[in-house]
Parts: structure tokens; sequence; C-alpha cells
């Protein structure tokens, strides 16, 4: 789908999940969102059903993205578990969970020893508080279209 790419930026950038996250809240139902497709930054739609089952699969996607193992050393400098984590709860919210997802943060669980990368790299970054990765990943996200002259904005459009 060619909306993927693009959703998945806009999910990375923030206000996106934000917005998601009120509409939750409020019960509010979405009619559609626009945005700028990333190929070639034309402005292009979804409907509410078609960006609910979008957001499921961005759930998968970023269900891939998850450490296995040792989610409770780098669930915090993981922009994919901070995606993933807001996602599950804004489907499981609005009862838009069309994917079969299980998912209990009660699992969190120590890391098995020789099951993470010791160095000191991945040390240092396990590290940093998640505030920072997420605002060095947005950062990123946003630098990435700037640089071919994809427009992040977009619009929901409530019923």
């Amino acid at each position: 789908m060619a909306a993927f790419p693009t959703v998945l930026r806009l999910l990375i950038r923030g206000p996106l999940l934000d917005e998601l996250d009120a509409i939750a809240r409020d019960g509010a139902t979405i009619e559609k969102i626009s945005f700028y497709r990333v190929l070639d930054n034309v402005p292009i739609e979804l409907s509410g059903d078609e960006l609910w089952t979008q957001l499921n699969f961005q759930l998968i996607h970023a269900l891939d993205f998850l450490p296995a193992l040792a989610w409770k050393a780098t669930k915090s400098s993981d922009y994919f578990f901070h995606i993933f984590s807001r996602l599950y709860g804004i489907l499981t919210q609005t009862a838009k969970l069309q994917a079969r997802v299980e998912f209990d943060s009660e699992w969190e669980r120590d890391a098995i020893k020789g099951s993470r990368t010791t160095d000191l790299a991945h040390f240092l970054v396990d590290q940093l508080p998640s505030s920072l990765v997420l605002k060095t990943a947005r950062s990123g996200i946003e630098g990435y279209s700037a640089n071919i002259g994809h427009d992040l904005s977009y619009t929901i459009h409530r019923a």
C-alpha cells in the first residue's frame, strides 16, 4: 500500500500518535485522514476504516522490530517499542485491533545471559532516557523527509 511508509513516518514523528490517543479517549470517529505520500509528495487520503487497517499493519510491523528478549533493558531506548505499545493501547481502547496480537507488559523480564550484546555502544544506548531516543528518531525522520521534499503534515477529519 502506498500509504505505509508515510504513515510510519507520521507515527515516528509523534503528533499523529498523540492525536490518535486523544481520539481514543474522546471516543471520536475518524471520517478520513489526508497526508502526502513519501514517494512523490502527492496528497492522498484514507477513509477512517482504511486508517484503522493501516494502523494494524503498522502494529504488526513494529512487532517485527521488538527485541524478543531483554525488553526490560531496551524498552526505553527502542522507538519501535514506543510505537508498538502506544498503537496497541489505541487500537484496543477503540476496539479497532484487527490483528491477533496479544501483549502484556507483565511479560517484561530481565535479559537472559547472552541474549543481548554487551558492548559499550549497546550499553550506552540502553541508558538513554526514552525522551532523548524519541527526540532523535523524530528529528531523523523530519530530516529524511526534508531532504526529499516530503511534507509531513496531515489532517484527521472527524465525523
